[in-house]
């Protein structure tokens, strides 16, 4: 099977978002994996939003970081737990949609989809579009010891 190349300015773009959603991501490692497990597996969709919401309304403004409705976890005997949660983000007329993985020391961001609303620009405009658009959804300072901690490599 012939691997598909990247979108232009995709790897750019997941690390923007990734550094912009370190802290959300710490936020939601203090969840109980026991919990966050249970809520996934009986598919407790609102109560795993409120835990998004809740992990946000530190790092984002309300309502442009929200969950996508679809978790899951892999649990596999003498491995470390793996929890995928979607998200979107959408504020100044930039929409992403993406996957937020977990694991114990750190974290990644799989985008889905990316859409911008107005006229068509480069890609790298686009990307500079998005960085900004996260920059004006971000309130408060980022809890930069605990993303630290949450994701040593910066990936997320």
């Amino acid at each position: 099977m012939k691997k598909r190349k990247p979108k232009p300015g995709l790897l750019d773009r997941e690390k923007i978002l990734g550094d912009a959603v370190k802290s959300v991501a710490a936020e939601l490692r203090l969840v109980d994996l026991s919990i966050l497990a249970r809520m996934i597996h009986l598919e407790q969709h609102a109560n795993i939003a409120d835990l998004v919401a809740s992990s946000c309304e530190l790092f984002f403004r309300e309502g442009t970081l929200t969950y996508g409705s679809r978790a899951q976890i892999d649990l596999k005997w003498g491995e470390a737990p793996v929890v995928v949660i979607d998200l979107e983000f959408s504020h100044r007329g930039v929409n992403v949609f993406f996957s937020l993985e977990l694991r114990p020391l750190n974290a990644a961001i799989d985008i889905h989809a990316v859409t911008f609303n107005g006229p068509s620009r480069s890609p790298d405009e686009n990307t500079q579009a998005m960085a900004q658009a996260l920059d004006d959804a971000r309130i408060g300072a980022p809890n930069l010891l605990a993303a630290r901690v949450a994701a040593p490599d910066a990936t997320a």
